[in-house]
């Protein structure tokens, strides 16, 4: 929106998320996508991957009209087992579109590994809803910013939580995507989902 354009995201859900409908998936969302594109003709496009199947139908209508593609790639683009399979497609998109978005240094010299180019931003300018009180309790508090996403260090920092009992982390995100064994390793000194980015910690 602050650049001017258009933000759409494009999902069936209708085919539900087991491997049996996926290729029907992605070639519905990609005969969508490429619906769209030719209604509305916009001169640069910015797709997400992962998927990088999705870039596809893009980079047909970039070639068709001379439009240009920009390709925000997330992390899991790299490094999750379930998308480094597609890595040669990703190579190959990665080159024929403008520039390739990462968020850090090591993925930037990756993709310029390839041939492409890539352009790092790190932080997106987000406004957030202005978030509840917390009351600190005394002595030392430190906040940990988490997702409970697999790449992740969660395990190491409960660790080093368990070896400074005097200290007291808080950790966001949702815990309900670890599992038992993860949360086995919680010790006492730690509270999940309790931070908030108005208090100093």
């Amino acid at each position: 929106r602050e650049l001017g354009g258009q933000s759409v995201m494009i999902y069936h859900s209708f085919w539900g998320s087991n491997y049996f409908m996926i290729l029907f998936k992605y070639f519905t969302q990609s005969l969508a996508t490429l619906a769209l594109l030719l209604r509305i003709r916009p001169q640069v496009v910015f797709v997400m991957s992962p998927p990088s199947i999705v870039c596809i139908p893009v980079l047909l209508y970039t070639k068709l009209f001379r439009a240009r593609m920009a390709i925000d790639a997330h992390s899991a683009t790299f490094n999750n087992a379930r998308w480094q399979a597609l890595q040669f497609l990703q190579k190959f998109l990665s080159r024929q579109a403008a520039s390739t978005i990462v968020t850090t240094p090591h993925w930037q010299q990756l993709v310029r590994g390839w041939g492409a180019r890539s352009d790092i931003v790190q932080d997106v300018p987000v406004l957030f809803p202005s978030p509840s009180d917390l009351r600190l309790p005394a002595g030392h508090n430190i906040a940990v910013v988490c997702t409970f996403t697999f790449d992740e260090p969660i395990d190491c920092i409960f660790r080093a939580a368990a070896l400074t009992p005097e200290i007291q982390f808080h950790v966001t995100g949702n815990a309900r995507r670890a599992s038992r064994e993860l949360l086995a390793l919680k010790p006492d000194n730690v509270q999940i989902g309790r931070a908030s980015c108005r208090e100093r910690v």
